[in-house]
């Protein structure tokens, strides 16, 4: 009978044993899936707001300051590069920010993400009303 119970005995430490192997690689998989959905969201909410910006730069006068004052709204760390192509008509904002990484625990000693989007428009032609 006592060789039945530590039998029995291993098997529960075998079970410790193994949780503790699997443990942290379980927690490393969530925090990167909780990584990459942050930068994947940072990254559309960028390419939004680029859109947004060329659409703000195709009807103004002044295209760079009406795409960098629309930028500026969303976030003052956004950096903006505004293309004219005059001869086509296309208008071209890029925009960067960098983001640190959203876990606290390597927020310190990790490198900033650099993220970037751009949109390209077409300005439309002045609309002519009657002859």
């Amino acid at each position: 009978m006592s060789v039945h119970l530590l039998q029995r005995d291993s098997k529960k430490g075998q079970a410790t044993v193994e949780f503790a192997l699997i443990f942290p690689l379980a927690i490393a998989c969530m925090a990167f899936v909780f990584v990459a959905g942050a930068i994947t969201f940072d990254q559309l909410s960028l390419a939004e707001i680029a859109r947004t910006c060329a659409r703000a730069a195709i009807v103004s006068e002044n295209p760079e300051s009406a795409a960098h004052e629309i930028a500026q709204r969303f976030d003052r760390s956004i950096r903006v590069e505004t293309i004219t192509n005059d001869e086509f008509g296309f208008i071209t904002v890029r925009l960067e920010r960098s983001r640190k990484l959203p876990l606290f625990l390597i927020q310190r000693v990790a490198p900033d993400i650099l993220i970037r989007a751009s949109s390209t428009m077409m300005r439309e032609p002045p609309l002519l009303i009657g002859n």
